[in-house]
C-alpha cells in the first residue's frame, strides 16, 4: 500500500537516478561545475522533487501536472546527457546506460499518469447545460444548436421573439 511518495518506485527510481548522476558529474571537467554539471543535477533533482511534490498535492490535477514537469525534466535530462557525450566528457556506453535507465523512468511515470487519469472521469467535454448563450449560437454540434433552441425558449417574455429568431437563424433550428 502506499503511503506516502517514498513507496513509489518511480521516485525510487528517480533518486536512484539523482545519486548516480552526482557520481557521473563528478568526474566532468572542473571548469563544468556551474555549467553542465549543474544544470544536470538541477534536473536530475527536479524529476525526483516534482514526483513527491505532486503525490503530497490535494487535487489529481495538480498531482499530474506535477508528474508532467518530472517528465519535462527528465527529457532535459536526456538532453544534457546528450550534450555530455557531444563535448566527450561521456563515453558511448555511459549514453546508452543513461538513456536506457531515462526510458525506463519516462514509461513509469507515464504508467502512472495514465492510471491516475484512468481514475476519473473525463471534464474535456462541458455538459449541455454549461454552454453558454454565445457558444450555443455559434456552435456547430447537435448539442449545441439544441442548447440554443432551449435557452431561445426559457429567454424572457420581452426578448423571446428576438432571440428565438436570432438563433433559429444562426443554427438552422425553427422555433
Amino acid at each position: 500500500m502506499i503511503r506516502s511518495y517514498r513507496d513509489l518506485r518511480v521516485w525510487q527510481h528517480a533518486m536512484d537516478l539523482v545519486a548516480e548522476g552526482y557520481r557521473l558529474t563528478g568526474a566532468f571537467p572542473r571548469h563544468e561545475t556551474y555549467g553542465l554539471s549543474a544544470q544536470l543535477r538541477r534536473a536530475l533533482t527536479s524529476v525526483a522533487c516534482n514526483i513527491a511534490e505532486g503525490h503530497g498535492r490535494d487535487h489529481l490535477g495538480e498531482y499530474l501536472h506535477h508528474l508532467s514537469m518530472a517528465y519535462a525534466s527528465l527529457m532535459e535530462v536526456e538532453t544534457q546527457v546528450l550534450i555530455g557525450q557531444r563535448l566527450e566528457y561521456l563515453s558511448q556506453a555511459q549514453v546508452t546506460q543513461w538513456l536506457e535507465r531515462t526510458g525506463a523512468l519516462a514509461r513509469m511515470l507515464s504508467t502512472l499518469s495514465r492510471k491516475l487519469r484512468s481514475r476519473t472521469p473525463s471534464t474535456s467535454h462541458p455538459a449541455p447545460s454549461t454552454y453558454s448563450a454565445r457558444n450555443a449560437i455559434t456552435g456547430s454540434t447537435r448539442v449545441a444548436r439544441r442548447a440554443g433552441a432551449q435557452l431561445a425558449r426559457i429567454a424572457t417574455p420581452v426578448s423571446r421573439a428576438a432571440t428565438a429568431a436570432n438563433v433559429s437563424a444562426s443554427v438552422g433550428v425553427t422555433p
